[in-house]
């Protein structure tokens, strides 16, 4: 997968940005962490922009991924 970033924008922010896209009033920050399998207090330290581990990464990036392809379990 080849992600292109526009403006000089970091990854983290371009994932934070992708994940606010996701957010409605019925998908709540809260379903996306458990969609992750990560807390829901990770996603927020993330979303403030607390530096989080490679795993959540991946995890990030699994979700998203799959949630853009209509493969979510």
């Amino acid at each position: 997968m080849d992600i292109n970033l526009k403006n000089h924008k970091t990854l983290t922010a371009w994932m934070r940005s992708e994940t606010r896209k996701m957010i409605s009033n019925r998908y709540k920050q809260t379903h996306i962490a458990e969609d992750m399998g990560v807390s829901d207090a990770l996603v927020s330290r993330f979303m403030r922009g607390h530096p989080v581990n490679e795993k959540f990464i991946n995890k990030w990036f699994d979700f998203f991924v799959s949630s853009k392809c209509g493969i979510l379990e």
